[in-house]
């Protein structure tokens, strides 16, 4: 995942429509906490 996200990955590998990065795109559990963690909003 190299911390990216899909919308990012997609427009570097040039595609014109989100799905079709989503169907290269494998996120781990550990990939989705992560981007929980980075969500969470801190006082």
């Amino acid at each position: 995942m190299n911390e990216t996200d899909p919308a990012t990955r997609g427009k570097i590998l040039g595609h014109k429509d989100i799905e079709t990065t989503m169907i290269y795109t494998h996120q781990t559990s550990e990939y989705l906490k992560k981007c929980i963690e980075k969500a969470k909003i801190r006082p």
